[in-house]
């Protein structure tokens, strides 16, 4: 039983990444306030992809890079993929979640509205069923 466990622990502790070499000061940085975005020493660009995985094509941006870090503003909420690059090809990279600035107020009005349908649809619903037959 022991030497089980003790397998398990040693292939567990060999599955575990080493850390993520592009990291981002906040964990969720906010869209139009720029944070610090780090990466190892020899990354010559920087590749941000907003929403890598959507249907259409996304908007992106590589932009020149030296040292190792650099003062990013998001320019609007959702996934954003950044990759450091070196000639080119990736070396590494890492999903951020970018959230709004403040609250949408299209949002709002869509949660309000759905609200209003459903329990408007409840209420009629609940009305014809406990309604006396005439």
């Amino acid at each position: 039983m022991m030497v089980r466990l003790g397998i398990f622990l040693l292939l567990m502790s060999s599955a575990v990444q080493a850390e993520e070499a592009v990291r981002v000061a906040e964990q969720f940085p906010t869209a139009g306030v720029a944070t610090g975005v780090s990466y190892p020493d020899g990354v010559d660009a920087l590749h941000i992809l907003y929403q890598p995985e959507a249907s259409y094509i996304p908007l992106d941006e590589t932009i020149r890079v030296g040292g190792t870090s650099y003062s990013w503003t998001p320019a609007r909420a959702g996934i954003v993929r950044l990759e450091a690059l070196k000639g080119g090809e990736v070396l590494f990279s890492t999903d951020v979640s970018v959230k709004f600035a403040g609250t949408p107020l299209a949002g709002l009005a869509i949660f309000f509205l759905a609200g209003a349908i459903l329990f408007g649809g409840s209420f009629f619903s609940l009305r014809a069923i406990l309604s006396e037959p005439e």
